[in-house]
């Protein structure tokens, strides 16, 4: 008969060898064919919103700045950290499962011009070697992965037609525009449309907008690593730009 020792060890062994099977089988099985994922509650920050962009404003000490007048002129990005921009893309991860991995930077420069009709230039620029998430192994892997920020720093957008509108909107009104321009990612231009929604507020116009983009697009390959099981073939460029007046 074995001893309660050997008894007690046989026990552990086999529940060892039982999680190794069901993880082997999980992810030699399982995961590929999309049936099982184990799933945590996706803590991503929130898609970017012209309410939220305006809400945060106001709570701002800067939020009290006095309004701008005409909107005729030129505006430059605000110095102080409201404006951002960065990616949202759906990742499958070998530890946590499915997760919407977000990654901001706020390094943001750029200019905007009104001529009391159109808007006639939109030039921004983002240093991408600032891109940060909830993860610093991603970002790591990131400078030398996928976007390679050690060798392309910058994401650029040039605006390549005007945006009409007549006449300044109030404070606090929405407007909504399809913007066309060309992006620079990844050392690789395209022209894009972007949906983008804008408020004049405090003395300052605020910008929100995004668009989905295939990474094939830009030749951005998918990272490799032994946590990352999978990634999706497109993601979203997001961003929140908060001009003032130069």
């Amino acid at each position: 008969m074995l001893s309660g020792r050997r008894v007690r060890l046989t026990i552990v062994a086999v529940v060892i060898i039982g999680g190794l099977a069901a993880a082997a089988a999980w992810y030699f099985l399982i995961r590929d064919e999309g049936a099982f994922h184990f799933v945590i509650e996706d803590e991503a920050p929130p898609k970017v919103s012209l309410a939220a962009a305006l809400e945060l404003l106001a709570v701002r000490p800067n939020g009290s700045r006095q309004p701008a007048g005409e909107l005729a002129g030129t505006w430059v990005i605000a110095q102080g950290g409201e404006s951002f921009a960065g990616y949202r893309v759906r990742e499958t991860l070998a530890t946590f499962g499915a997760n919407t991995a977000v990654g901001r930077t706020h390094d943001i420069e750029g200019v905007l011009e009104y001529d009391g009709r159109s808007i006639t230039r939109v030039e921004v620029t983002a240093d991408l070697t600032m891109l940060r998430s909830d993860q610093a192994v991603r970002d790591e892997q990131l400078q030398v992965q996928a976007i390679e920020t050690d060798t392309y720093p910058t994401a650029r957008f040039r605006l390549t037609s005007l945006i009409q509108i007549e006449g300044a909107p109030e404070a606090g009104e929405a407007v909504d525009q399809t913007v066309r321009g060309e992006l620079t990612l990844h050392g690789v231009t395209r022209e894009v449309e972007v949906e983008v929604e804008g408020a004049l507020s405090g003395g300052v116009l605020v910008v929100v907008g995004a668009v989905e983009i295939a990474l094939a697009d830009f030749e951005i390959e998918r990272p490799v690593s032994f946590s990352v099981l999978s990634i999706e073939e497109r993601g979203v460029l997001e961003f929140q730009l908060v001009f003032e007046r130069e």
